[in-house]
C-alpha cells in the first residue's frame, strides 16, 4: 500500500478497518519502506498530525513569543524525548 498524503485518507483507511460489528481485536501497522520517497510522504504526514494535534488542543504554552516559538519548544521536547529511547 501507499502511504497517504494527507491525515484524512490515512484516517479514512483505517476506519475502513474497524467496521461497525467488529467481533475481533484489529492491529493496524503502517509498513514503511526505506526509500526516500516513502519517507518524505510519511515525514509529511506525521508532520500533519503534529499540526493537528496543535491546533486541537489548548495552547496552554504559547505566550507572547508566538506560535512560532510554540511550534520550536514543542519540537525539541519531542526530539528530547525521542533520544531517550
Amino acid at each position: 500500500m501507499d502511504t497517504p498524503d494527507t491525515a484524512m485518507v490515512h484516517g479514512q483507511r483505517q476506519g475502513r478497518i474497524f467496521r461497525t460489528g467488529q467481533k475481533n481485536n484489529v492491529e493496524l501497522l503502517d509498513l514503511v519502506a526505506n526509500h526516500p520517497a516513502e519517507r518524505t510522504a510519511r515525514d509529511r504526514l506525521s508532520k500533519k498530525y503534529e499540526l493537528r494535534d496543535l491546533m486541537t488542543s489548548p495552547m496552554e504554552g504559547l505566550d507572547d513569543t508566538g506560535l512560532a516559538s510554540y511550534l520550536h519548544g514543542r519540537r525539541v521536547q519531542k526530539d528530547q524525548q525521542d533520544g531517550l529511547f
